[in-house]
Protein backbone atom coordinates (compact mmCIF):
# COMPACT_ATOMS: atom_id res chain seq x y z
CA UNK A 1 0.00 0.00 0.00
CA UNK A 2 0.82 3.66 -0.12
CA UNK A 3 1.14 6.18 2.68
CA UNK A 4 -1.54 8.88 2.60
CA UNK A 5 -1.70 12.26 4.30
CA UNK A 6 -3.74 15.33 3.71
CA UNK A 7 -5.52 18.47 4.74
CA UNK A 8 -9.19 19.26 5.13
CA UNK A 9 -10.91 22.34 6.52
CA UNK A 10 -12.80 20.31 9.11
CA UNK A 11 -13.17 16.83 10.48
CA UNK A 12 -15.97 14.89 8.78
CA UNK A 13 -17.16 11.29 8.68
CA UNK A 14 -15.02 10.86 5.56
CA UNK A 15 -11.84 12.21 7.17
CA UNK A 16 -12.53 10.06 10.25
CA UNK A 17 -12.82 7.01 8.00
CA UNK A 18 -9.56 7.90 6.24
CA UNK A 19 -7.78 8.26 9.58
CA UNK A 20 -9.21 4.90 10.67
CA UNK A 21 -7.62 3.40 7.54
CA UNK A 22 -4.24 4.91 8.45
CA UNK A 23 -4.24 8.27 6.66
CA UNK A 24 -2.67 11.23 8.45
CA UNK A 25 -5.11 14.13 8.20
CA UNK A 26 -4.68 17.63 9.62
CA UNK A 27 -7.12 20.53 9.71
CA UNK A 28 -4.93 23.65 9.67
CA UNK A 29 -3.15 25.09 6.63
CA UNK A 30 0.43 24.89 7.86
CA UNK A 31 3.23 23.20 5.93
CA UNK A 32 4.79 22.28 9.28
CA UNK A 33 1.84 19.90 9.82
CA UNK A 34 2.69 17.88 6.69
CA UNK A 35 4.38 14.67 7.93
CA UNK A 36 8.13 14.65 7.23
CA UNK A 37 7.86 11.60 4.97
CA UNK A 38 5.83 13.68 2.49
CA UNK A 39 8.02 16.78 2.30
CA UNK A 40 10.19 15.43 -0.55
CA UNK A 41 8.49 17.06 -3.54
CA UNK A 42 10.05 14.58 -5.97
CA UNK A 43 8.52 11.57 -4.20
CA UNK A 44 5.13 12.98 -3.24
CA UNK A 45 2.03 12.92 -5.42
CA UNK A 46 -0.26 15.84 -4.61
CA UNK A 47 -3.95 15.54 -5.43
CA UNK A 48 -6.26 18.50 -4.88
CA UNK A 49 -9.63 19.82 -6.02
CA UNK A 50 -10.74 23.24 -7.30
CA UNK A 51 -11.98 23.90 -3.75
CA UNK A 52 -8.36 24.45 -2.67
CA UNK A 53 -7.49 28.12 -3.21
CA UNK A 54 -4.26 29.05 -4.97
CA UNK A 55 -3.26 30.88 -1.78
CA UNK A 56 -3.24 27.66 0.27
CA UNK A 57 0.26 27.47 1.80
CA UNK A 58 0.61 23.71 1.42
CA UNK A 59 -0.40 23.85 -2.25
CA UNK A 60 2.10 26.67 -2.81
CA UNK A 61 4.83 24.63 -1.11
CA UNK A 62 4.33 21.65 -3.43
CA UNK A 63 4.02 23.65 -6.67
Amino acid sequence: GKSVAGYDRMETPLTKALVAEGAKVHYEDYVRLVPAEFLDKEKTLVVYTPAVPASHSELQFFR
